[in-house]
């Protein structure tokens, strides 16, 4: 397989942008800007510089859309540095710490020996705990199904994941920062895997039933939480 190496993709502005281009055993070509600003191009092995570089060029516009994009997003984040989204609202750093003492019963003496973004996981994981069992007792009423085991895990790709062989199924504790009603999604989604494995048009039938939302919800998910978060603090004013 290839090395991957950078391309300089000059935009329409004249600024460069670095495109990390990664040959693999794919089909087909993928540009995405990854959730910290990085572009990446996943292409097939077996495409040369020449056809990598066609391929770059023609997508230089929707590169440097998504670059403007990113960089309004990173600016209305900086406004918002010092604080955390729980469960669709803003918190402090002080509102984080003392809801963080709330709910694991331990007394934190500063910010200096505990990172505030490792507090923040830990809430996330206590939250999401705390969440969790009500409503799969009443989801898995629902729809007359139950799991062998759940568990809470910091998960970088997926907002949940299901084991239909030993009906275990995981949960992101980082949905504690999106509104609630986005774990109920992911809850009902998973619970669906084990009465259909597949993402199949019996599955989503079945998801449309028991989350008639879940559409808007996936929508949500691909969005920052703490802009998200903001926007309805705006709203309230």
């Amino acid at each position: 397989m290839k090395t991957p190496y950078d391309y300089k993709l000059v935009l329409p502005d004249g600024q460069s942008c670095t495109i990390e281009v990664h040959p693999k055993h794919v089909k087909n070509c993928t540009l995405r800007l990854t959730r910290d600003g990085r572009f990446t191009a996943s292409v097939p092995s077996r495409l040369s510089s020449a056809q990598i570089a066609e391929f770059l060029e023609r997508h230089r516009m929707w590169v440097a859309t998504k670059a403007v994009l990113f960089a309004e997003q990173h600016n209305k984040r900086l406004a918002y540095a010092n604080m955390f989204p729980l469960w669709g609202r803003l918190l402090s750093a002080a509102e984080l710490l003392k809801h963080y003492e709330q709910l694991s019963s331990m007394r934190c003496n500063g910010h200096e020996h505990l990172k505030l973004e490792k507090l923040c996981i830990d809430v996330y994981h206590l939250e999401t705990e705390r969440a969790l069992l009500p409503l799969v007792e009443e989801l898995e009423a629902t729809m007359h199904v139950h799991a062998a085991h759940w568990s809470v895990r910091s998960m970088k790709s997926r907002w949940g994941s299901c084991t239909p062989a030993s009906a275990r199924i995981r949960i992101n504790a980082r949905l504690a920062a999106y509104p609630p009603e986005c774990l109920r999604v992911v809850v009902a989604h998973e619970l669906v895997h084990l009465i259909e494995r597949g993402h199949t048009k019996r599955f989503h039938m079945l998801l449309d039933c028991y989350a008639p939302n879940n559409r808007e919800v996936m929508a949500i998910l691909k969005r920052d939480p703490i802009l998200l978060a903001a926007e309805n603090v705006s709203s309230e004013v």
